[in-house]
């Protein structure tokens, strides 16, 4: 349990726990029973975000302009609108992108209305684990 929680308006949390830096960094040793603490960052789920992911252009298929179908709308990065000199404009909700159909049981389809569109586009909040043993000396 929490030894002691703080709060700073509007949505700033902290919360600290009775952990020792020898007990937090853990064992370097893998078959060892103490694998030591994360500290996590987490962007709070009550501000709607409605975009892309940034583009990593290794995870872009290099058919995708033909093919135009990706595996999740997670999966959705702004170079999947990159334009003919390469730079991002605009979302165009003309173009055809697909997702694969096992991973699209709701049946959204891009372009169709509003409610596909905006879960297509919608961001989930972030989180980020670091290990404890990075963070401390």
């Amino acid at each position: 349990m929490p030894i002691f929680f703080s709060h700073i308006k509007p949505d700033l949390y902290f919360v600290g726990f009775d952990v020792t830096a020898a007990l937090a960094k853990g064992s370097s040793t893998p078959s060892a029973t103490n694998p030591g603490w994360f500290i996590c960052f987490e962007e709070g789920a009550g501000e709607i975000v409605f975009g892309a992911d940034e583009t990593d252009l290794s995870k872009i298929a290099s058919n995708f302009s033909s093919t135009r179908l990706i595996n999740r709308w997670d999966e959705l990065q702004w170079g999947h609108f990159l334009m003919n000199n390469n730079e991002t404009k605009f979302i165009d909700s003309n173009s055809i992108i697909n997702v694969n159909p096992i991973n699209n049981q709701d049946g959204i389809l891009w372009g169709t209305n509003a409610a596909d569109m905006a879960y297509a586009l919608y961001q989930k909040p972030s989180r980020v684990f670091i290990h404890s043993n990075d963070m401390l000396n």
